[in-house]
């Protein structure tokens, strides 16, 4: 096995996820069984995708369970799945978590069926790094320990300060007069409230708001992949209207295969987690014209690029996998060739990572002096 040539901190701040799942899985595994690790890993591979590739307005679809005025993610009562254990207190000064412990708090109080409002705002997140949209964050308590939730993204521009004020006004709260918009929404961070309505009365009073050009319908709320080719505007009205149909269907979430090659003796290694996750990027490269994906995600958008392949090392074999595994890779193409597309300089060396000038006649890596026989001989890929 391929010992990775990386930090988790490089991984997470170039991809956004985490090495450490490896160490969870295991765990998860150990105690409770391999199903449930499976099951939580589709789960953040889903998340991922939704969220930084896809750029989805609306989340999927999360049940929380509540044990001792706290959100655990599976109907276990042990702290491997309580919910704020994967948030940092010193996000947004404390103030994130503090909210979430409010959240949490009415969740539990709230009466069965009823809607808690909480919301999280565009800014600086205290760890570095911006968010550049807001969330509302939407609660369903659908038995006495059990919640749906769901999350929506907000641009800056949309009036989601007018939206939240009228609702809590109107489900008898009384909201501080704010100085300026950044106050008030930094104010619903830290002060989620219920809205005294069931999930039918929460719509309704929705279609009233929009009724009454409080918020109009088409008052777009969101706009998704700004910066890709398939750049889409959401509206108020579409999204709410998703919301409701997801809360009502219940959806099953597509399928994901868990990329079980990488593992060694069944032994899940860090190496193992890159892979699944390589593979879930892997399409929207070649999909994407020049090659590159933006992850929007809430925080500053990045970018992956063809070349972020060989500046991280991944080994020739991992490569070959990600090409053979994913329709828009195969064909004629080489591993030279499918990264050399997009760089009219050079390409990363399969093998080292460093650059590769891109030409004719090349036919070895000036850096670890690889040739493209060695390589084909590795990967069974014949290079041009």
């Amino acid at each position: 096995m391929d010992r990775l040539t990386y930090s988790d901190r490089q991984v997470f701040e170039k991809f956004g996820f985490t090495l450490r799942e490896s160490a969870r899985f295991r765990d998860v595994s150990r105690l409770f069984g391999r199903g449930l690790a499976e099951s939580e890993l589709r789960t953040n591979l889903l998340d991922y995708k939704d969220e930084f590739l896809d750029d989805k307005p609306l989340s999927r679809r999360h049940t929380y369970h509540l044990y001792d005025s706290e959100f655990y993610s599976q109907p276990i009562h042990n702290g491997m799945f309580k919910l704020k254990t994967g948030v940092n207190k010193s996000e947004r000064g404390g103030m994130m978590y503090e909210g979430l412990k409010r959240y949490e708090k009415l969740m539990e109080k709230a009466p069965d069926g009823e809607v808690v409002s909480w919301y999280s705002p565009e800014g600086n997140s205290n760890l570095g790094t911006e968010f550049d949209a807001g969330r509302w964050y939407i609660g369903f308590k659908t038995e006495q320990t059990e919640t749906v939730h769901f999350n929506v993204k907000t641009r800056p521009e949309f009036p989601i300060l007018d939206l939240l004020t009228t609702l809590a006004h109107r489900s008898g709260h009384e909201p501080p007069f704010f100085e300026n918009e950044e106050q008030g929404k930094m104010y619903y961070l830290t002060h989620p409230f219920t809205t005294g309505l069931s999930g039918e009365e929460f719509f309704g009073y929705i279609d009233t708001l929009m009724k009454r050009s409080i918020v109009k319908p088409d008052e777009t709320m969101y706009i998704s992949k700004r910066f890709s080719s398939d750049r889409t505007v959401h509206s108020f009205q579409s999204i709410m209207q998703n919301l409701r149909a997801r809360l009502l269907q219940n959806e099953e979430d597509e399928f994901v295969k868990i990329h079980s090659d990488r593992l060694t003796d069944g032994i899940v290694t860090e190496e193992f987690i890159m892979h699944n996750y390589l593979n879930m990027i892997a399409p929207y490269l070649v999909k994407e014209a020049g090659g590159t994906v933006y992850l929007y995600g809430c925080s500053g958008t990045s970018t992956i690029t063809m070349n972020e392949f060989g500046k991280f090392n991944f080994p020739p074999h991992i490569l070959r996998e990600i090409i053979e595994s994913n329709k828009a890779f195969k064909g004629a193409r080489s591993i030279f060739d499918s990264l050399s597309k997009y760089s009219s300089e050079s390409f990363p060396c399969p093998d080292c990572g460093h650059s590769i000038p891109s030409g004719k006649g090349i036919e070895q890596c000036p850096t670890c002096y690889v040739t493209k026989d060695q390589v084909a001989a590795r990967t069974g890929v014949k290079c041009d």
